[in-house]
């Protein structure tokens, strides 16, 4: 038994490739590699555009981003869902290792 492999979806953009992989008798798998480093660079630019001594002005910024591997993982590992809970996503967001994912400048 051989398994066979097929490119699904590749996005430059959000780092991210979907494989399909099939064994001929009735088993698949999916898999979704998530590059982050393509995600980070694409934030270091968005920080770099940013005048830091802008004011916060107005209901919505942009400050960060928070990539869809790194939500499951931390939802597993601390049963806590970034997008909902604000405390959480502003801890991870303010954590220093972080940053990379940052857009603004600042503390939340």
């Amino acid at each position: 038994m051989s398994w066979h492999k097929r490119l699904l979806e590749y996005d430059p953009v959000q780092g991210k490739t979907e494989w399909f992989y099939s064994d001929g008798e009735g088993t698949i798998v999916l898999e979704t590699d998530w590059d982050l480093d393509v995600i980070a660079e694409n934030c270091k630019g968005l920080y770099n555009a940013v005048d830091q001594r802008a004011p916060w002005k107005g209901e919505w910024h942009h400050v960060g981003v928070i990539p869809h591997a790194i939500q499951e993982w931390y939802l597993r590992t601390h049963g806590k869902n970034l997008l909902t809970d604000r405390e959480h996503c502003r801890h991870w967001l303010n954590d220093s290792a972080n940053e990379a994912f940052r857009t603004r400048p600042g503390k939340l």
